[in-house]
């Protein structure tokens, strides 16, 4: 369980009803499952472009279970920007910066296992809009890739 206590507004604490302590705990079961806070919210029925109507049974003083889901629908809306798709970023500073990476840095970058990379240290590979070329040895004896523009059939210089 949460631990989350049940009661009135006391001096400047505020409690959460019994209704609000089971969302708690369910959403608690359910991150506990696997599961993630957006999944419950989508699960839930709520939408973060929607704001939940306000419960007219609730004085103010204390959130109903609508003004809790609202609160969790805003904060989910805060969240950290999606990092999926950073890993281009930082390609493109590479192949913008003339650099030479890694075996371990391509890896990590496509989120892909050492060998799979290291496999390809003669031929070199295309990976999405980019091309990986082998480009010696580094000083700590892993392999380099020097990582250009690929656009169709030819490299962009």
């Amino acid at each position: 369980a949460v631990g989350a206590e049940v009661g009135d507004v006391v001096g400047r604490n505020s409690f959460i009803t019994g209704a609000e302590l089971q969302l708690m705990d369910e959403l608690h079961e359910f991150i506990q499952r696997g599961g993630s806070a957006a999944a419950f919210k989508e699960m839930r029925g709520l939408n973060q472009d929607q704001a939940p109507e306000p419960d007219p049974s609730s004085s103010g003083l204390i959130p109903s279970a609508a003004d809790f889901m609202g609160m969790l629908s805003s904060m989910m809306g805060r969240a950290q920007p999606d990092k999926r798709l950073s890993y281009l970023e930082q390609l493109e500073q590479a192949c913008q910066q003339n650099w030479v990476i890694s075996t371990s840095d391509v890896a990590e970058l496509l989120r892909v296992p050492y060998e799979t990379v290291e496999q390809y240290h003669q031929t070199g590979f295309i990976n999405g809009s980019f091309a990986f070329r082998p480009a010696g040895r580094l000083v700590t004896g892993e392999l380099g890739w020097q990582v250009e523009k690929y656009r169709g059939n030819h490299l962009q210089l």
